[in-house]
């Protein structure tokens, strides 16, 4: 073998070494390359689901609070219309007291509302016997006989009629 062979010889395995690590550079490139790629969507899925998931969550504590919002809301309009009533209702006890001072200082107008009062209760409370109990300055419109006689009349009447509608 002379030395222009060996050194073709010699440059043939050169480039054979060359090419084989080109081939292996390309080799370990391409797989770096396929292992970047599959960290990377396994990477940007993790981020995904994390989103989502802080998403999620995020919206069911928007809904809470919206869900809280409404209720305090709603709990607030509540009481304002209590207020309102009561407020009302304020008016019309006091109403009330005012009218029924000027009501007692009329005896015969004072006697028909004591009458119709105990009709009134007689009908709520639908007992065979009750005692009536009343004011000290009342006691002789209530143990005169002719406001809770004409009481019971008005009683009877009613209960008749009920009588009447309940018998089979």
């Amino acid at each position: 073998m002379n030395e222009a062979q060996a050194r073709h010889h010699i440059t043939q395995m050169k480039n054979f070494i060359l090419r084989e690590a080109e081939e292996n550079r390309d080799m370990i490139l391409a797989k770096a390359h396929e292992e970047y790629n599959v960290d990377k969507a396994k990477i940007v899925m993790n981020e995904k689901k994390k989103m989502a998931l802080d998403y999620d969550r995020k919206e069911k504590q928007a809904a809470v609070a919206k869900r809280i919002a409404i209720s305090q809301e709603f709990n607030h309009s509540r009481i304002e219309i209590l207020k309102a009533q009561d407020d009302c209702i304020q008016t019309v006890s006091d109403h009330a007291r005012k009218q029924l001072a000027l009501v007692s200082r009329n005896p015969e107008k004072y006697r028909i509302l004591l009458q119709k009062l105990i009709v009134q209760c007689l009908l709520i409370m639908r007992e065979t016997e009750v005692m009536v109990i009343c004011r000290e300055e009342d006691r002789t419109l209530v143990d005169d006989p002719s406001p809770p006689i004409a009481a019971v009349a008005l009683y009877l009447q009613p209960m008749a009629a009920v009588s009447l509608a309940t018998t089979p």
